[in-house]
């Protein structure tokens, strides 16, 4: 009686791990659905702008080196949440950081990116894209701003130290975010 016991235990073990791998496996992420190859995806340019502004007297008293968290929603739409992520005061320059988290479906959904997808030969990339759109100031008199991409959907902002702190409100406006609509493939 204990072995029948002990085997139905291990059977049920075995059970939820194999359920466990599969769940982990076939649960898209953005690597998943982005790099996979077992997703067909359509893209189209949001025709959104999506616009912000923060007041840098707010983060006046930020160390040098030192960042602070601000999570603060600027669009949700499409699956996917854009938000203020983080500002950083590194040297002489303020880099405002605007991140994008996704809700990803099992079969298929839409989400948001700046990434572009290019067939070449065939085969699909995804090629980096800067953001468009307009920084400026209270006085609507544009920002010089260094605009990049980081790590994943991360869009950063660097401004030289004076323009930021002489500012009492900047505006940032965000353009170029494409709307992706992805559908599992079963090949």
């Amino acid at each position: 009686m204990k072995k029948r016991k002990l085997a139905l235990l291990f059977t049920v073990i075995a059970l939820a791990l194999v359920i466990s791998i599969g769940l982990f496996r076939f649960y898209p992420t953005r690597d998943k659905v982005m790099n996979s190859g077992n997703y067909e995806i359509t893209q189209s340019e949001l025709d959104e702008t999506i616009r912000f502004s923060i007041s840098p007297k707010s983060y006046m008293s930020l160390e040098r080196g030192k960042g602070t968290t601000v999570n603060m929603t600027l669009y949700e739409d499409h699956g996917t949440r854009i938000f203020f992520e983080s500002i950083i005061h590194r040297g002489s320059t303020y880099i405002v950081n605007v991140n994008c988290t996704t809700n990803w479906n099992f079969m298929s959904g839409t989400f948001l990116t700046p990434w572009r997808l290019k067939s070449v030969d065939g085969e699909d990339m995804w090629s980096i894209v800067s953001p468009g759109g307009r920084v400026y100031n209270e006085n609507n008199e544009d920002l010089n701003v260094i605009r990049g991409k980081g790590v994943s959907d991360l869009l950063y902002y660097e401004f030289n130290e004076t323009d930021f702190l002489n500012s009492d409100r900047i505006t940032i406006e965000i353009s170029g975010y494409y709307l992706s609509n992805y559908k599992f493939n079963f090949r």
